[in-house]
């Protein structure tokens, strides 16, 4: 089937202009012009990574293994809408929410390149590989993708896309704290459990920063009836190492808004803290609805959660860092 791709300038600006993909020709196409190529990187909730092996017929990299889905976008296509083909065709996995991680040129393969992060719960058996795309596919834990990104398989260009994330995965592996992290919503059953969680990590965490009967009040206003209210109108999801929740937090719009979202603290048991448990759920959150719609997500922080939300890209709102009279510190990120 023929395969026509729009070209671009580098402001990422249509030129008008089209290009038919003939194996090998891309490095034909004029300098100064780009075409759109997309990249999704698959985690599984249960913190593993998906590993595709190229078709050995395949112009470029043929036979090498490779952290992503992904391909050419078709005329008329947006980035979004070519990754989300792309996934599917080449693994069978349906998503619509896709967390960026990059936006890069390429001027020897006249590409340029969005990249993300897809955040998956599909059966890890049910991928289907495209014909003619890919032969093998494997899913690998954290230290199985570092070995990867390692080895002589390994496609260095697409590791460089993904080179901040990939980085803080090392970071974390290195520690030896990582855990992998399932993330799924709330169930009625889990309430209990989450509301004694929660106490642990005030009375332990906030403890540290809060006098004692401010902390107390902190713990005792996360009722089960709280917790229950607040999951009818977001979205609230738990960590999990194995049956154990370890952790939890919920994204909903902001008073009614649909450009505005608030991401609700996040909570980790103090002996999960440092292991990755945090970041997943920012993931999770991350890859909701309610903050891919909105343009600005604000999260109320207490000071002990003020260093990890500002390594994971929040501000301070107004540029103000100081608790307010119920001590929490308004944070910000803007997409």
């Amino acid at each position: 089937m023929m395969e026509i791709w729009d070209l671009y300038d580098i402001n990422d600006e249509r030129t008008g202009e089209t290009w038919e993909r003939i194996p090998g020709n891309y490095k034909k196409i004029p300098d100064g012009r780009f075409h759109m190529v997309c990249d999704i990187l698959v985690k599984h909730t249960d913190g593993t990574f998906l590993l595709t092996k190229r078709h050995p017929g395949k112009d470029v990299y043929p036979g090498f293994w490779e952290a992503s889905a992904g391909g050419s976008a078709l005329a008329g296509e947006s980035p979004i809408d070519c990754a989300k083909r792309e996934l599917f065709e080449e693994t069978g996995i349906k998503a619509d929410e896709f967390i960026f991680i990059s936006h890069t040129h390429r001027a020897t393969s006249h590409s340029m390149y969005y990249s993300y992060l897809v955040v998956t719960d599909c059966p890890k058996d049910s991928i289907v590989l495209q014909e003619g795309e890919t032969t093998e596919y494997k899913w690998v834990d954290r230290a199985g993708l570092i070995e990867y990104l390692d080895s002589d398989l390994a496609i260095k260009p697409h590791n460089d896309r993904y080179k901040d994330y990939f980085e803080q995965l090392r970071r974390e592996e290195a520690s030896g704290a990582f855990i992998n992290t399932k993330i799924r919503l709330l169930r009625p059953e889990d309430v209990d459990e989450v509301v004694e969680m929660i106490h642990k990590t005030i009375m332990i965490s906030n403890g540290k920063d809060y006098p004692p009967d401010i902390t107390k009040a902190m713990a005792d206003a996360h009722t089960p009836e709280f917790i229950l209210r607040r999951s009818t109108w977001t979205h609230f999801y738990v960590a999990l190492d194995g049956d154990t929740i370890i952790g939890c937090g919920a994204i909903g719009p902001y008073w009614n808004s649909e450009t505005e979202s608030s991401l609700f603290t996040i909570f980790v048991l103090p002996e999960y803290q440092r292991k990755g448990v945090g970041r997943a759920i920012i993931e999770a959150l991350e890859s909701d609805e309610y903050f891919l719609r909105a343009n600005r997500i604000e999260i109320p922080a207490s000071i002990t959660g003020v260093p990890f939300y500002t390594k994971m890209g929040y501000g301070f709102k107004n540029g103000i860092s100081e608790p307010d009279e119920d001590h929490i510190i308004r944070m910000e990120k803007f997409r």
